[in-house]
């Protein structure tokens, strides 16, 4: 009955952006969800296997407001919906013009205590805390903002000898005023330098060890819709790297224990 009250909840998020699931499995070993068949693919595999060159500067800002316009919704939820595994496998995009993209897979962080958590987009105070919260989530994003835009993998090994951190490399750049050298090697001549430089920032501020010191997605996701409305300038030409390794939203549910008493009430409620 724990299973069914964590995961009913789930199945009644609505939002474009988020990809729900339509039912589920509550076989005590080997539960799972059941979702719409869509000829959709994770955004690992737009970014890491070769296509990459098809998603350019404009359709990557457009791609990461969408993603925020989903988890600001969960957040926004009451009780707020924690998605625990926000990775870019976890996001899944859709070919085409528009791009639509759905983020998956939120909220079964609660349903194991051995639930995968992705090396790379975990939140530092999670190591501590044993917990994960709304400012978890922004950390994962604020990872996802720094592979999307750098095309790289956020965790794993650049040289034989060197370990790969995105959020230490693209600080460590940062810090020295060579934003320029952060960008995808595709997008080279293609960016305006000075959308680049506010999005790393706001990649940055997501990506603080203190929590406290994170912005929301609400905050998150304003910021990302001035910059979409207001990516204009000059084109600039990146130099190579020294070491070269968008809405209409839902209102949010009243109350997930709401939704399921009323689900309970039409007699859908499984009886284990």
């Amino acid at each position: 009955m724990e299973f069914l009250y964590k995961v009913t909840p789930l199945s009644f998020i609505k939002h474009k952006n988020l990809l729900s699931p339509m039912g589920f499995c509550a076989d005590s070993d080997h539960p799972m969800f059941i979702y719409e068949y869509l000829q959709i693919e994770s955004l690992y595999g737009w970014l890491h296997t070769g296509k990459k060159e098809l998603l350019d500067w404009r359709t990557r800002l457009h791609i990461l407001q969408q993603i925020a316009q989903g988890m600001e919704y969960l957040h926004s939820c009451s009780p707020s919906i924690i998605h625990g595994q926000l990775t870019s496998t976890s996001v899944y995009l859709g070919d085409g013009d528009a791009y639509v993209v759905k983020v998956a897979d939120f909220g079964i962080h609660e349903l194991s205590q051995n639930a995968d958590r992705s090396p790379g987009y975990l939140d530092p105070e999670y190591a501590v805390t044993r917990r994960l919260t709304e400012k978890s989530d922004v950390y994962s994003f604020g990872v996802l903002i720094l592979e999307i835009v750098s095309g790289r993998i956020p965790l794993g090994s650049s040289t034989e000898k060197d370990s790969f951190n995105i959020v230490e490399w693209v600080r460590g750049l940062h810090d020295e005023g060579n934003d320029e050298h952060i960008p995808d090697t595709c997008l080279h001549g293609v960016c305006n330098v000075t959308m680049v430089s506010r999005i790393i920032n706001l990649a940055l501020q997501a990506t603080e060890e203190d929590a406290n010191e994170r912005p929301t997605m609400s905050k998150i996701l304003n910021e990302l819709r001035e910059v979409n409305k207001t990516e204009t300038g000059h084109h600039v030409v990146f130099a190579e790297p020294d070491n070269p390794y968008n809405s209409t939203d839902s209102d949010a549910p009243s109350s997930s224990s709401a939704m399921l008493s009323e689900w309970c009430e039409k007699d859908l409620c499984i009886n284990t």
